[in-house]
Formats: structure tokens, sequence, C-alpha cells
């Protein structure tokens, strides 16, 4: 009788384990969002959609825009390329932008804000300012120094508020098993949504 002294190795199952489960889609990603927000503390769950926190969060976001840009222009954080003070200009000059435009509570910048809004309309909606308020992060984390990625932060949250604050004025979108989109809107804005700006009216 032979015996094999040859050594047995583990046996490893290279076969994939099966994923049963369906993409979260649009739909799922927005139940999941509301339900986070259900589970917050009720101090919490007044924050996303309400347009005064919004305002705050977008003119905090502009002020710390353009107090990192003077700074950065003293040497406080360095810039090393010609690009780069170019591109902090830019970011100081959006950032008193979206300051102005969203510090209607300080009495003093209520008349260049509806100036602005008058000359930019866009700057009246909820999805203006949030495309405002994503180049302003846009152009703080390319440049990348702790002073910038900060400042980009606080216009992430920014952002983030006024685009749950345009889903809920506009309405809900959602997406049919066909891949059809159908919109529909809610019969009135969402409360209080004048305390911030007065919505793009088409005449």
């Amino acid at each position: 009788m032979s015996v094999s002294l040859a050594p047995v190795g583990p046996t490893v199952d290279h076969s994939q384990p099966a994923n049963d489960t369906p993409p979260i889609g649009l739909n799922g990603l927005i139940v999941l969002v509301q339900d986070t927000v259900m589970n917050l503390p009720e101090s919490l769950q007044a924050v996303p959609g309400n347009p005064a926190v919004a305002a705050r969060f977008g003119f905090t976001a502009g002020v710390a825009m353009s107090v990192v840009g003077v700074l950065s222009i003293f040497r406080v954080f360095m810039l090393t390329t010609a690009l780069a003070h170019l591109l902090n200009m830019y970011l100081m000059v959006l950032g008193l932008i979206g300051a102005i435009v969203q510090g209607g509570f300080v009495p003093q910048l209520a008349p260049a804000g509806d100036f602005m809004r008058g000359q930019a309309r866009c700057l009246s909606t909820s999805m203006g300012l949030a495309c405002l308020q994503a180049v302003q992060c846009s152009l703080a984390f390319a440049l990348g120094s702790f002073g910038h990625v900060l400042a980009g932060l606080v216009a992430v949250v920014a952002c983030a508020l006024q685009l749950i604050l345009w889903h809920l004025q506009a309405g809900v979108r959602t997406i049919g098993q066909d891949g059809s989109c159908s919109f529909v809107s809610h019969s009135t804005p969402f409360p209080d949504s004048s305390a911030q700006t007065d919505e793009f009216n088409m005449q």
C-alpha cells in the first residue's frame, strides 16, 4: 500500500457570492434621506428645508471664502502658483456675492442683495444659490490649503441645504420602473420660503 506524502492545501472557493440586492435608485435615495431626517432629534429635523438656516449657512460660507482669500493674499495660507492666486481672487469675489445675496437678515446688506438679485435673477432661486456654492466649494477644494478646505466644507453644507430647499419647494420627482420620470409639484411652497429670497417668477 502506498501513502502520498504531498501536502494537502486548503480548498479555496473562487465563486463569487450572488448579490441579489437591487440598486438603490433615486427613489430609494430620497426615502433613505427622509428616514434619516425623521430619526434626527426634533431640534435638528427643522434644519433641512428651513430657508433661514440655508441662508445663514450660505452667508457664513461666503464670509469664510472672502476671509480665507484675503488671508491668502497676505500669505497666511500659501499659494504657490499664479493660477492659484487667480482662482483665489475669483473665490473672494464669489464669496462676497454669496454673502451679500444671502445676508438679507443683516439690514445693511439688504439693499445690496436686492440689487444683485435684480441683476442676476438666478440668484433669487434655491437652485441658483446651490450652483453658486457648488462653484465656491469646488474652487476652495482645488486650492487645497487648510483654510480653503474648511471654508469649502461650509459651502458644501450650504449647497446641500439649498438643494433640499429646492426639492421641497419645487416638488417630488419619481422614476417609474419603465424609466419614465414624473414630477409632482407641491400645492404650496415650503413654509416660510419668503424668509430667504423672492423666488424667480416667469412673467
